[in-house]
Parts: C-alpha cells; structure tokens; sequence
C-alpha cells in the first residue's frame, strides 16, 4: 500500500487484502472475508495511526473518531518525510545571481508558447538562489509547472 499512497485507510487495505486472495478457493464466502480480515488487521498492525483518537464537535463535546475513517501511513513513510524535510534545511544546494535568473526569465524559453508569468518567475527565483539542497514547487495540474522548471533548468 504505501508503494501507491503516502496515507490509506482500513478499507484500501481491506481492497488490497483481496486481491491476492481472488482466485483461491475457499470453503464459503465468510471463510474469504475471514482470511481478507485478517491480513488487513495484520496490516493495519504494523501501520501508523494518524487520526486522532477523538475528533471536537461542534457543540465542543469530543467523540471517538470512527474506525472507518481512520488515516495510516507506515514508519517508513514518515522516516522519509523526516530526511526530505531536513534536507530542505540544508545549505549546500546550486545557487544561481538573482540578475542571471532576471536574464534568463525575460527571455522566450524554447518548446513553451509564453513567457514566464510573475509568479513563474518569483518561484525560479527563490528555487535558484536558495542555496538549499531540496526545494519544493507545488501546484495544481494547469499552473505551469513544467514551465517554471524549464525556466529554473534554463538558470541552471
């Protein structure tokens, strides 16, 4: 499960307890949901809870979360959220002048129909001069992405 999803539930881990499971006789159906049972509480065993024990109500009372809509993830996953973070602490990374990012940000980049939009620009600028060794761009698909990295590949 973690191989496809940072955070999954009891009932992705239940779909993927059948899988495996599809084509092997059993000697009733509940044996199958028995067996497809066990294997997602074994999984669920050695997952990590991220969903509070309780959620706050609107009147401020507090309620049990329910286990159906509880979050996992795996140690693994999180030992690696720790390494990307602190890389992004580090100093170390390419550090490029802001005047050659303002150069090479006016400019038509090749393969891309149109100029760099403020924001485009502002984000190869501190990607370029941050001097770290990770840095982060985040949006949604349509936001020009591709083309704020061409450009931040073009800095560098």
């Amino acid at each position: 499960m973690a191989a496809r999803r940072a955070t999954f539930s009891g009932h992705n881990i239940a779909a993927e307890a059948l899988r495996p499971i599809h084509g092997v006789r059993f000697a009733s159906p509940d044996e199958r949901v028995d067996v497809a049972e066990r294997i997602t509480d074994l999984a669920l065993g050695d997952s990590v809870v991220l969903t509070p024990a309780t959620y706050r109500c609107p009147d401020g009372s507090h309620r049990p979360h329910p286990r159906s809509q509880r979050l996992y993830t795996t140690q693994t996953i999180l030992d690696a959220e720790v390494r990307f973070l602190k890389a992004g602490r580090r100093a170390g990374g390419p550090r490029v002048p802001t005047d050659v990012v303002a150069r090479i940000a006016e400019q038509d980049l090749a393969g891309h129909r149109r100029p760099l939009s403020l924001d485009q620009a502002l984000a190869v600028e501190k990607i370029a001069t941050s001097g770290r060794v990770l840095d982060v761009l985040v949006g949604p698909a349509g936001t020009g992405k591709s083309t704020t990295m061409a450009a931040l590949k073009a800095v560098w």
